[in-house]
């Protein structure tokens, strides 16, 4: 006989995976349409300030003075704009698509530490 308590952890995974699913889709069915905010092309900049910091050596600093974005760290803006440059989407495009799906791991992410802290269906409601 199965354990009713297996068998509803494992019908709350599956739902959240379906969910999951269903935000892909969601995601690249829509990225192409998400607008451009004013700060957006100044991020770009400095994604590329960094990535010329990283492959310099550490010798090319202008991304310790560009603007005030040194306090933010470039964590997000350089694999957004390494995408960019090997993507054969718009330079923006690319930025929104690489948003999208950081916001899509941090709802798998809260999932799963919802799931681990209180159960599966803790999780997929967290």
């Amino acid at each position: 006989m199965v354990n009713p308590d297996v068998s509803t952890e494992r019908r709350w995974r599956l739902a959240g995976l379906g969910l999951l699913g269903l935000l892909l889709v969601f995601v690249f069915a829509t990225f192409r349409g998400y607008g451009t905010v004013w700060d957006e092309e100044l991020q770009r900049l400095y994604g590329d300030h960094v990535i010329r910091w990283w492959t310099s050596g550490f010798a090319d600093r202008s991304a310790m003075t560009f603007s005030n974005l040194w306090l933010y760290g470039g964590l997000f803006d350089v694999p957004a704009n390494l995408l960019a440059r090997v993507s054969p989407l718009g330079v923006y495009e690319a930025r929104h698509l690489a948003t999208a799906l950081l916001g899509l791991a941090g709802v798998a992410a809260t999932w799963r530490l919802g799931a681990l802290v209180a159960g599966e269906g803790a999780g997929l409601l967290a």
